[in-house]
């Protein structure tokens, strides 16, 4: 193993005693070594899968992780942000057709609030779609410089949301900022909202 240095016979590592015996090895300071996984290692965690025409997914990992339970936690929440970052991108992306269509201006005040909205109202609303589909974990002791062990979880969790979920949250979006457009009688933001729809492909 390119990780460690073999000194067959000492009994220290400097003024310290070797940990690992007088014929042991003699760790690299950082040096990690897996001693328990969830189960082999799934294709997904070294190349996340591509959206297929039912969902689409996204993949959270976090590193050096002290706790297992907090490991899983926050690598769903970073997956879980991506979908809701994907959601956002194509809203904007949404909107920018859909304005350019009716050939309202960038700067349009009637209507640029929808956007700001929007994005924000679609990445609160599209976490209630996103559904588990696996995750892996491995534990693993890494080397410290004073000879001590210290042991960390590695964690990686994969999520997808299905292509109904994403249109009832885009949906569900429009349905709120209608209202509002409503409430103020902004018949133009209207008129949009309805031409945002038709450019996702959902109706009202």
């Amino acid at each position: 193993n390119g990780g460690w240095i073999t000194k067959a016979g000492s009994c220290k590592i400097g003024l310290k005693p070797n940990p690992f015996g007088c014929a042991g090895k003699i760790a690299i300071t950082g040096e990690q070594e897996v001693i328990e996984r969830s189960k082999k290692k799934p294709k997904w965690v070294v190349t996340p899968p591509e959206a297929t025409k039912d969902k689409m997914f996204a993949v959270g990992n976090v590193n050096k992780s002290i706790i297992l339970d907090g490991a899983n936690t926050d690598a769903r929440m970073t997956a879980v942000g991506k979908i809701a970052d994907m959601a956002k991108m194509e809203f904007q992306r949404m909107y920018e057709r859909s304005r350019v269509r009716e050939g309202l201006p960038v700067d349009d005040n009637d209507v640029g609030w929808i956007v700001d909205d929007g994005i924000r109202i679609v990445s609160e609303v599209v976490i209630s779609g996103v559904k588990e589909e696996d995750y892996y974990w491995v534990k693993y002791k890494e080397y410290q410089a004073d000879g001590s062990v210290s042991y960390y979880y590695d964690f990686w969790d994969l999520v997808s949301i299905s292509n109904d979920d994403l249109t009832k949250s885009v949906n569900s979006t429009l349905d709120k900022l209608n209202n509002e457009a409503n409430k103020h009688n902004n018949k133009k933001a209207e008129k949009l909202i309805e031409t945002m729809r038709g450019h996702f492909g959902v109706s009202p």
